[in-house]
């Protein structure tokens, strides 16, 4: 298990902007922290070098370039050869996800591409795989959330469990 890095109130709001919008000038953040560029510069590699931060990157538009076509697939191994068939499934840019799972199945996959046919021949691999003793899969018909912010800076956000009708206060 990985260790925990133990953060101060400035560090967790550096990275709840930075999720927010990572493109945020240094100068800007500077002065939202109230720390010196050097010293936030510091921070930030800091942030890195633990890897708290693993990348900066850019979110795309999966529709917009195409890719219409999400699922998941739950696939059953036989055996204990997970980690040869998860070294199989990574080398595919269609797979953005691996999961290994608890419960019947052993792997979960999401998957997007551009059409169905795709899709399909997608799971005419995935049937080849010979430790692979079945699966099944869950075409997504519409998206309602998808985030890739970890909600670390859940004690400012406007989120109240009451609303899922839970009594417990999970902040």
């Amino acid at each position: 298990m990985k260790t925990k890095i133990d953060l101060d109130k400035i560090d967790i709001k550096l990275l709840s902007m930075l999720q927010e919008d990572s493109s945020i000038s240094i100068r800007e953040l500077s002065k939202t922290v109230n720390l010196k560029m050097p010293e936030l510069h510091k921070r930030i590699k800091r942030l890195e070098e633990n890897g708290v931060i693993k990348k900066f990157t850019v979110l795309l538009n999966s529709e917009k370039l195409g890719f219409n076509l999400t699922a998941f697939i739950l696939a059953k191994v036989e055996g204990k050869n997970s980690s040869y068939v998860i070294n199989k499934l990574i080398k595919n840019p269609h797979v953005l996800e691996i999961y290994k799972v608890t419960g019947h199945y052993d792997i979960l996959l999401k998957v997007k591409f551009k059409s169905i046919s795709e899709f399909h021949e997608f799971l005419d691999t995935i049937a080849m795989i010979e430790e692979i003793a079945n699966s099944t899969s869950m075409v997504v018909l519409k998206l309602h959330k998808e985030v890739v912010e970890i909600p670390y800076g859940l004690r400012n956000s406007n989120y109240n469990p009451q609303d899922l009708g839970h009594k417990q206060n999970l902040i």
